[in-house]
């Protein structure tokens, strides 16, 4: 069965088109006891990006944070690991980071804080960058 709306071919089954989320025609009402159609919920739009990228069902695609620059991202986490995902709106991941800083500074004595405050640093600039040039979605 074809979707009325972007033309995908979908299962003879299914209520939904794969791609749009529109309800299919015949398939979609179902017969109940008396042979009325039964109530179908009607799936929200997705939105336009997701159409670009046949890979993402269900989930967001990458978008760049609202007009934030990728370089002052990546300079921010240079100086202090996290603060380019607090510059990127991330929060949640910017305290994380900040937090394993910390925590790898105050290891140091043992020796492996500077193995791991090395991998938080380096993770947090390239996910910094990465967040602001639209490469990888936010959390």
């Amino acid at each position: 069965m074809y979707c009325n709306k972007c033309g995908t071919p979908n299962n003879e089954a299914a209520r939904f088109c794969e791609r749009c989320g529109l309800t299919l025609g015949e398939a979609a009402a179902t017969a109940t006891a008396g042979g009325a159609p039964a109530y179908v919920p009607v799936a929200p739009p997705m939105p336009h990006v997701m159409e670009s990228d046949p890979r993402v069902r269900g989930g967001m695609a990458a978008q760049p944070s609202a007009e934030k620059n990728p370089a002052v991202a990546l300079v921010l986490s240079l100086f202090i690991p996290g603060a380019g995902q607090f510059y990127n709106g991330d929060n949640k991941r910017g305290a994380l980071m900040l937090g394993g800083a910390l925590i790898s500074l105050m290891l140091v004595a043992v020796t492996i804080g500077v193995l791991t405050g090395a991998a938080i640093w380096i993770w947090s600039m390239v996910n910094a960058y990465n967040v602001a040039s639209g490469k990888t979605a936010r959390a």
